[in-house]
C-alpha cells in the first residue's frame, strides 16, 4: 500500500483505494484456475492441481484473504462481489467494475465480446498433453507461434464450453469445507440442493 500511495503522490493524486474483490465459490474457481493453468503451459492433471483447493490455502480460504486486504487498505475499502453472470451489473465482471464504482464508460472498450472462454473438458485434456511435448514459451520467454497454432486448432475442434471437471459430490465438499470460511467472510453460496 505504501509504494502504491508514494506513485499516486508523485503523479500529483491523492489515494483513495476502493478494493473490489470477486470471489466466486470454491469449486468454480479450482476448475477456472486450472484452465488457466493449463493455458500458461502447465501439465498438472486435475486430481493433482484440485489438491490445493483446501482452507489452508489462502487463495482458496476467503476469510483470510479478506482479512489481509482489510488490513492493508481498510474494512471500508474492500468490497466483496459474488462473481457470477445473474449477480454481476450485465451479466459481465467489466461491466460490473465499472457500474459498481460508477465510473464513466466513455473511452472504454466495447465489453458486449465474451473474452476468456474456457475450452470444454475435452480441450483441456488435449491442451495438456500439448503442453507436455510443446512449450508455450520459447527459450527467449516469447509466446511459441506452434503452440498458439495448435491452440487454435484445438478450440476449432473441441469448441468452447464450460468444462465439468469435478463430480457433484466433490463440488458439494469442497462446498462444505469452505462453508464456515465463507460465512465468516461474509460470503453465502447458494448451489447445493440441501442448503
Amino acid at each position: 500500500k505504501n509504494l502504491l500511495v508514494s506513485v499516486c503522490k508523485e503523479l500529483g493524486y491523492e489515494p483513495i483505494f476502493e478494493i473490489i474483490v470477486y470471489l466466486r465459490p470454491q469449486f468454480e474457481l479450482v476448475e477456472s484456475r486450472y484452465h488457466t493453468h493449463l493455458m500458461s503451459g502447465g501439465t498438472l492433471t486435475f486430481k493433482k492441481f484440485r489438491s490445493n483447493c483446501h482452507l489452508g490455502n489462502d487463495y482458496y480460504n476467503y476469510e483470510v484473504l479478506l482479512r489481509r486486504w482489510r488490513k492493508v487498505f481498510g474494512v471500508t475499502a474492500v468490497h466483496p462481489r459474488q462473481f457470477g453472470k445473474p449477480l454481476l451489473f450485465g451479466g459481465d465482471v467489466r461491466t460490473d467494475f465499472v457500474t459498481y464504482l460508477q465510473l464513466p464508460r466513455a473511452g472504454l472498450a466495447d465489453f458486449s465480446k465474451s473474452l476468456n472462454q474456457s475450452l470444454s473438458s475435452m480441450g483441456l485434456r488435449a491442451l495438456r498433453q500439448v503442453n507436455w511435448v510443446i512449450p508455450r514459451k520459447l527459450a527467449d520467454h516469447r509466446p511459441n507461434p506452434t503452440w498458439g497454432k495448435i491452440y487454435t486448432l484445438i478450440k476449432r475442434i473441441f469448441g468452447k464450453g464450460r468444462p465439468q471437471l469435478l463430480k457433484y459430490d466433490d463440488r458439494v465438499r469442497i462446498e462444505r469445507e469452505f462453508m464456515a470460511s465463507n460465512h465468516a467472510a461474509g460470503i453465502k453460496f447458494a448451489f447445493t440442493d440441501d442448503d
